[in-house]
């Protein structure tokens, strides 16, 4: 690797710049010290998970995988929905439809508050064309 740099260095300023052996050496390591305090002792164990209550109020337990909707494995209290459809136009909350087509290759997303209007914007990235789809967003009014 130091040849290669030193060739290239030599091809764009010229070799009169050696006039000894160039040598690539790192750094000195800074040095060692003891330790100022002795390790720490083995932490507790996590404490055993507490079960859910047995309330008919609460409408969303975490973890408790009951319902299939959509394709997707639920939580007890929570719904699914598709907004959108790779390559298809996404339907607008008055009837119609967007100008342009839901990205392909959707792979990670989030959702972030719309301060303007009190609504939610869901952003998705897109690998398309071997990554070099892009981003795309649905804004949501309420």
């Amino acid at each position: 690797k130091v040849s290669m740099e030193r060739a290239w260095i030599e091809s764009r300023l010229g070799s009169q710049l050696w006039s000894e052996p160039f040598y690539v050496t790192p750094p000195p390591s800074p040095p060692t010290r003891p330790p100022t305090r002795p390790p720490t002792e083995r932490p507790n164990p996590s404490p055993t998970p507490i079960p859910p209550p047995n309330d008919s109020r609460i409408s969303y337990v975490p973890g408790e995988l009951t319902r299939n909707q959509n394709g997707l494995l639920l939580s007890r209290g929570l719904k699914s929905r598709i907004i959108a459809r790779t390559n298809e136009k996404v339907r607008l909350s008055n009837g119609s439809t967007s100008g342009d087509r839901f990205h392909g290759e959707p792979d990670g997303a989030a959702v972030f508050a719309d301060p303007d209007t009190g609504g939610w914007i869901y952003v998705s990235n897109s690998e398309e064309n071997g990554g070099g789809g892009g981003v795309g967003a649905i804004y949501f009014n309420r």
